[in-house]
């Protein structure tokens, strides 16, 4: 097995995280942990590196919340395993790690597919499709927002495909 890509934390404030700020220094177990499981060291100058594959993994909810703050991820705590990050699914909200958005999950539960269906076809935990079809339901208006724009999306490219040939021929 190939051992996960590691990547320095340098969010677009281009500000390193260091083990000594006030927000980690309350959370130095979880660091602890996590620094023992090799998700992620603390250099010499205290920059924390955190391997990118941490945030699919399963942790406690303090080594999640270190991890999603190391990544820059905005979560929902009631729904750990669901998070929204600048610069990945266009910022939606996602399945962490995994680059699944919660309104695809949502479109194909309203077809019909059933749990296993889902977990299946997304290739996911039963507790990440839980979650996001959980997240979906508190945050109806965002999840059919993002399903409209990616049908109007959909369709925009359909509409200049079949115009561009159209007018080709």
């Amino acid at each position: 097995m190939m051992p996960a890509k590691e990547i320095t934390v340098q969010p677009a404030t281009r500000t390193i995280y260091r083990a000594d700020q006030p927000w980690f220094a309350d959370r130095q177990a979880a660091l602890a942990r996590l620094r023992r499981s090799g998700w992620l060291r603390v250099g010499r100058d205290g920059a924390i590196s955190v391997r990118a594959g941490a945030v699919a993994e399963e942790l406690d909810p303090e080594e999640r919340e270190v991890v999603h703050k190391l990544l820059g991820y905005s979560w929902d705590k009631r729904y750990p395993l669901i998070a929204k990050r600048a610069g990945v699914v266009g910022g939606r909200a996602a399945v962490a790690g995994r680059r699944v958005p919660v309104w695809q999950i949502e479109k194909a539960a309203r077809s019909g597919l059933s749990l296993a269906q889902l977990v299946s076809d997304f290739e996911l935990s039963a507790e990440q499709v839980a979650q996001a079809l959980g997240y979906a339901r508190r945050h109806p208006e965002e999840i059919s927002q993002d399903i409209l724009d990616q049908e109007t999306a959909a369709e925009h490219v359909r509409w200049v495909t079949v115009r561009g040939r159209g007018a080709a021929s």
